[in-house]
């Protein structure tokens, strides 16, 4: 497996977990604490995006993504 690939196959997983806390919050909740946890699911979901954003950065410092832009954006 190449570097790029495992980075990748992460981002993967933290997309999956964003999607996965969001459709706990619209079955149970946004405020609902699950049993064993200490945070909120408004705040887990907040944990999983930032843990996905840094996953992003990564893959952007290696040169696996590129830097996003507005003239990118606009092109």
């Amino acid at each position: 497996m190449t570097e790029q690939e495992y980075y990748l196959i992460c981002l993967i997983e933290e997309c999956a977990e964003v999607a996965q806390r969001c459709s706990k919050a619209l079955r149970f909740s946004l405020e609902e604490v699950q049993p064993g946890q200490a945070l909120s699911n408004a705040d887990r979901i907040l944990q999983e995006y930032y843990d996905l954003k840094s996953m992003i950065k990564m893959l952007q410092s290696e040169g696996h993504l590129p830097i996003w832009s507005k003239e990118r954006r606009n092109s």
